[in-house]
């Protein structure tokens, strides 16, 4: 009886058909990062019993009340349609295309006027339900304050999800902390997310992906160029707290404090197996990897190219040539089955880039 209801059930939601990547959610029970048509045979199969799965009865149980059954259905429902709606990226009430804010249900970002309104919602979480193009729109970064203020910055957690910003270009040479994030706080998780062809360009703290981390930045990179005055780097101007299997291709330029991947590191900060690649020009305090450096500061298993980027000495991390960087022996310690990939004749990428 109970099976002939499920097939039923699964006629009608084979109806909703939503192909685009995102985040995922419960409901996502073939773990694919997307809520589909291609879970509900899984999902329906976990109901009756079929699939015994431990990943898939998890995903499966969208109510999260430790059981997998009938009483998760109208929750799959309403997830297919909230992900059917993201790929048309409607705008809601909220201002974003589906969630609360909260870290069980985040914001749904899937446009740039979406993305710009977390400026707005520095404690929400937010996750990017696709792709994101930036070219032509006037951005203020997510978080944006004067360098050294301890009260205004983003300090939620926000999921790339495996997607990309492109595009951001930011033209202003008085301005301080500038990035598409200005200052991540202490609660910030930023994570699986890309920043592509950034053009920034502004006066003091400057990174590609952050002006400022003092919170966890984690399976993210950057490609584009950033010119500043002091605390410039190519992924973060100024880090204080953890940054780990993250990338850096940005040209940078700027007089002091001038990094590849970190302008300066400040406050006992981390670097954990990430790499930078771009050229580096400043006029003191410059480096491959890091620029300055003021106080403590652990680097494990972090490089830097010292052809492209024209710089022979670092505040940190181990400088290899071009043909060692493109060479998986030469990362020690870095995960190339679940975290990491190295194509060939390439430098690594993520797994999921």
């Amino acid at each position: 009886m109970f099976k002939a209801s499920a097939c039923a059930f699964c006629a009608i939601l084979l109806q909703f058909q939503v192909d685009s990547a995102t985040a995922q959610l419960a409901g996502d029970v073939n773990g694919d990062c997307v809520v589909s048509a291609e879970d509900v045979a899984p999902f329906v199969s976990v109901l009756i019993g079929d699939e015994t799965d431990a990943m898939m009865a998890a995903a499966s149980d969208v109510d999260d009340n430790g059981l997998a059954d009938a009483r998760d259905i109208a929750g799959f429902v309403v997830q297919l349609v909230e992900q059917a709606a993201c790929e048309s990226c409607v705008t809601l009430a909220s201002g974003f295309s589906g969630g609360s804010g909260t870290p069980g249900d985040p914001y749904r970002i899937c446009n740039a006027a979406q993305l710009q309104l977390a400026h707005s919602f520095l404690n929400a979480d937010f996750v990017l339900t696709s792709d994101i193009d930036l070219a032509g729109f006037a951005f203020t970064p997510i978080g944006q304050t004067t360098f050294g203020d301890s009260v205004i910055h983003y300090d939620g957690a926000f999921h790339g999800a495996h997607h990309r910003v492109r595009n951001l270009s930011i033209q202003a040479p008085t301005t301080d902390v500038i990035g598409l994030f200005g200052k991540l706080g202490p609660n910030a998780v930023v994570e699986d997310l890309g920043v592509e062809n950034v053009n920034l360009r502004g006066q003091l703290c400057v990174g590609g992906f952050a002006a400022e981390n003092d919170g966890i930045v984690r399976r993210c990179y950057v490609t584009g160029s950033v010119i500043g005055s002091t605390y410039i780097g190519g992924m973060v101007g100024d880090n204080r707290a953890i940054m780990e299997d993250c990338h850096a291709d940005v040209t940078v330029t700027g007089t002091s404090r001038v990094g590849g991947f970190a302008g300066v590191t400040f406050l006992s900060p981390t670097y954990t197996r990430c790499y930078s690649v771009g050229s580096v020009s400043g006029s003191s305090s410059q480096g491959g990897f890091i620029g300055g450096v003021i106080g403590p500061h652990v680097v494990t298993s972090c490089y830097w190219d010292t052809q492209t980027s024209g710089a022979g000495t670092s505040n940190g991390g181990t400088g290899l040539t071009t043909a060692q960087m493109i060479q998986q022996a030469s990362f020690v310690g870095w995960d190339f089955v679940t975290t990491w990939t190295m194509p060939v004749g390439d430098y690594p990428r993520l797994a999921w880039e």
